[in-house]
């Protein structure tokens, strides 16, 4: 009698299907690996000291961020980068404050690399503006970035959350 046919099954099949149920599944376990390991993230770092304001993101994550959308917003109205910038600067002449301002304002498109960071504003106050300076909120100011990941995972960013 031949092993191969029992009972009417035929054991090499049944083989067959299950390797190739092993392999499907040992490949989307690595796929879901691979997506943990390469996952960026966006995240803001602020440092607010009486001579120093610093906004920046930063992609601590393990893979690169491609930014698909960044937008602005002055007291939850959007504005273009231009007016964003004018923005901040006027909300700062108005308490009479001289300061080095730089500002980095991404767009859609740019890469951030993992371990990366952008400095969106950075504000320099003289030592006699120290006083004035506790009296600014920043919080009036607020950027939403949309990301995603090599692997086409997305997510994003608000910096009022």
């Amino acid at each position: 009698m031949d092993l191969k046919w029992r009972a009417g099954i035929n054991w090499s099949l049944v083989a067959a299907f299950t390797a190739i149920a092993v392999s499907l599944w040992s490949l989307k376990q690595s796929l879901d690996i691979n997506r943990a390991l390469n996952k960026p993230t966006i995240i803001g770092v602020q440092q607010d000291t009486p001579e120093l304001y610093r906004y920046s993101i930063s992609n601590p994550g393990t893979a690169p961020a491609y930014l698909s959308y960044v937008n602005y917003y002055v007291d939850s109205n959007p504005v273009d980068v231009e007016d964003f910038r004018k923005a901040i600067v006027d909300y700062m002449s108005g308490f009479g404050v001289a300061n080095q301002l730089t500002t980095t304002f991404p767009g859609s498109h740019t890469v951030l690399a993992a371990g990366d960071s952008i400095d969106i504003v950075r504000i320099q106050f003289l030592p006699a503006e120290y006083s004035k300076r506790e009296q600014m909120d920043p919080s009036r100011f607020q950027i939403k970035i949309g990301y995603k990941s090599a692997l086409g995972e997305t997510g994003e960013f608000d910096s009022a959350e």
